[in-house]
């Protein structure tokens, strides 16, 4: 019998692109990452058991939400009303709560983008997560076969990103070993996943030492590029409700991809669209 959390759980799961449950366990990694089997786990969708409070951050992460915004603070609500029961709930907690679920809503534009957005979306697995970052040509090739159709060899891809051919070979082969890459011949490869929106897991759910190297690898590319667009500004919020703005600016950075061409023509090159929030200090 479903309860308000489990049906809060399998919608969540269907808008992050899991359209099955035993595919959202395995692809978040299982066990290791939800700490119960995936016996347990089906009978939470199922209602028939509530996880341990100290178990929703995985779920969570396991979902890519951010901490803190109304997606997120929706599941655990939802989680409190089953703990609670809706009645004691609505007397009880909702009172205490409320502001929780009292941020701005997404635009009507913003959540067409989302249903078309998670109808195209693949979400990496942490094997496949840690085969990328095998080292940073590996994570370059992956960027550039992303993104494009074609058939390639380990001389073309080289040629065009400025590798050694060896090197260029080595992370074609990993690459296809973790199933990011379909091999065509002996010497070629290609992308099965170039129109669909690759989402990386949870940067919280996955080893520090792979998080520092995403980011240094990250770094490294968009430092050897040109930047040719910026803007910022600085402002002063209110840090418990600053947060509902996370999501919009989520869904702007996925909208990016309705620019992403996966041919290659005279014209194309690769950008790297970056969004970052810096807290300066309290004030």
């Amino acid at each position: 019998m479903a309860t308000v959390f489990s049906a809060a759980l399998i919608k969540a799961r269907k808008e992050a692109g899991f359209p099955t449950a035993y595919g959202f366990y395995h692809d978040n990694g299982g066990a290791s990452s939800f700490k119960m089997s995936y016996r347990t786990y089906l009978s939470v969708e199922q209602g028939e058991t509530l996880p341990a409070f100290e178990k929703l951050h995985a779920f969570l992460l396991a979902l890519r939400l951010t901490l803190s915004t109304p997606p997120a603070n929706k599941l655990v609500i939802s989680w409190l009303q089953t703990m609670a029961g809706e009645k004691s709930y609505d007397l009880v907690l909702k009172p205490l709560i409320s502001a929780a679920t009292g941020g701005r809503n997404i635009s009507p534009l913003h959540e067409a983008a989302k249903r078309t957005l998670t109808q195209k979306r693949y979400n990496i697995t942490p094997e496949q997560f840690r085969a990328i970052l095998t080292d940073f040509d590996t994570y370059l090739c992956s960027v550039a076969m992303t993104n494009d159709t074609g058939v390639w060899s380990a001389e073309d891809m080289a040629k065009d990103l400025k590798l050694k051919v060896p090197a260029a070979a080595k992370a074609l082969e990993t690459l296809a070993k973790a199933k990011i890459l379909k091999r065509v011949d002996k010497d070629h490869y290609k992308c099965p996943l170039t129109d669909i929106t690759m989402v990386y897991p949870h940067l919280g759910s996955v080893d520090p030492e792979l998080r520092s190297r995403l980011l240094s690898y990250h770094k490294q590319l968009a430092d050897s590029g040109k930047q040719v667009w910026s803007q910022g500004i600085t402002i002063r919020a209110d840090s418990a409700d600053f947060p509902n703005f996370f999501p919009l600016l989520e869904q702007d950075m996925e909208t990016g991809s309705s620019y992403n061409t996966i041919e290659k023509t005279p014209t194309t090159a690769l950008y790297n669209i970056e969004s970052k929030i810096t807290k300066l200090r309290d004030f």
